[in-house]
């Protein structure tokens, strides 16, 4: 029978002097198990790694894209500024001038709401027609284009308290293209419809804010770009006066 001992570290049979098995077993598989999370360690790290070099790329290009978008918006913003600058131009500079060879008198009278007012200008069958110029009691004056009794074509209204338009008219009202200059030094050069701004413009206001994009019916509506009086960019879509996107 052989001779054996027990083993002070698990309790197991010693064999004469050999090995407690159990034990080498034991080493084996810790030594096996270390090897892997060796393995696994080596691995998270390059997945990390790896992962860490994705965000960056990911970084990049968006930083990239945005890039890409803000030189677009400033190519747009160029051309729609120079736009609104013609249009500012045309509209100071195109207003006509009387003709000689047309009838042109003076002729005063109330308006429906009371005012009294004083037409000097051009005149056909009896009714304001081509150019002249009217000025109401309550300090109003406009000087362009009629036709048919109404104001019609380019032409420029100031009222009393400063405020001025100089751009289309139809049936009266602004519509078209011009410049409205308010007196705290606001200006906005664009698209006029019935008297408000609709359409595409440029919008400054005199502490160095700007809007440039769509407009309806006097409000910023649809893409514009935003920007305020310290330099800071907003690009973007507006509903009824407001940023949305």
């Amino acid at each position: 029978m052989r001779e054996y001992s027990i083993c002070h570290v698990c309790g197991g049979e010693i064999y004469w002097d050999f090995p407690c098995i159990s034990c080498a077993y034991k080493r084996r598989e810790e030594e096996s198990k270390f090897k892997v999370e060796l393995l696994m360690a080596k691995h998270r790290t390059r997945w990390n790694l790896e992962a860490k070099e994705r965000e960056r790329e990911q970084a990049l290009e968006q930083e990239r894209a945005l890039e890409r978008v803000r030189l677009i918006e400033q190519e747009r913003f160029k051309q729609e500024r120079e736009k609104a600058q013609a249009v500012s131009s045309i509209a100071t500079t195109k207003v006509s001038q009387p003709s000689s060879s047309k009838l042109q008198k003076t002729k005063s009278g109330v308006n429906s709401s009371g005012q009294k007012w004083t037409y000097t200008g051009e005149y056909k069958n009896g009714m304001e027609h081509g150019y002249g110029k009217i000025q109401w009691s309550n300090g109003d004056w406009y000087e362009g284009g009629w036709k048919k009794g109404r104001r019609k074509g380019t032409g420029t209204y100031t009222w009393a308290d400063g405020d001025s338009y100089t751009g289309d008219f139809k049936k009266n009202k602004r519509t078209g293209q011009g410049t409205f200059t308010w007196t705290n030094g606001d200006v906005y050069t664009g698209d006029f419809v019935d008297g408000a701004m609709h359409g595409q413009g440029i919008h400054t206001s005199a502490d160095g804010r700007m809007y440039v994009g769509d407009f309806v019916d006097g409000k910023r509506h649809g893409h514009g770009t935003y920007t305020s009086a310290n330099g800071n960019v907003r690009v973007g879509y507006w509903e009824n006066g407001e940023f949305v996107d």
